[in-house]
């Protein structure tokens, strides 16, 4: 069962974040305003952030470390740095498709639900740029599915 984490930069900026490739297309401002509506969080090897079939509203993007996706029991990918985890149903609720457990000792930045509808309201431009992200991972997990 995915248990609560506990943030270690609670809405403080996070240079990790700052830094991934993955939000190359983002400017200073749009990565720092990002960084800021979410928190970094420590996730020790073997704990699930993810329980499939449960109720969950939080994205996570992979700052360090490795994760096992597991879909009935049977692992369907590993994710690493710069790869994000848990759009599926932050899209498209009620459930998780899939478990996420981490591999290994890892860091997330995670942002929930709400904490998009607020950035969004806050940070337009970069609000747009990050649904645009979330989407194209959305639409490339489905397509890699009917695969």
């Amino acid at each position: 069962m995915a248990t609560e984490l506990t943030s270690s930069l609670s809405n403080a900026s996070c240079p990790a974040l700052e830094d991934l490739a993955l939000l190359r297309d983002f400017g200073v401002k749009e990565r720092q305003a990002l960084a800021s509506a979410g928190s970094s969080v420590l996730v020790p090897q073997g704990r699930e952030v993810i329980e499939e079939g449960a109720s969950h509203e939080t994205i996570f993007i992979i700052l360090a470390g490795r994760f096992q996706v597991e879909r009935q029991g049977v692992v369907v990918a590993e994710l690493g740095v710069g790869q994000i985890c848990g759009e599926m149903e932050v899209l498209n609720p009620p459930q998780a498709s899939a478990s996420v457990r981490a591999l290994t000792d890892a860091m997330v930045w995670r942002i929930t639900r709400s904490q998009i509808r607020q950035f969004l309201g806050e940070s337009a431009e970069a609000g747009n740029q990050f649904m645009r992200l979330i989407t194209t991972t959305f639409a490339t997990r489905l397509s890699q599915d009917r695969d």
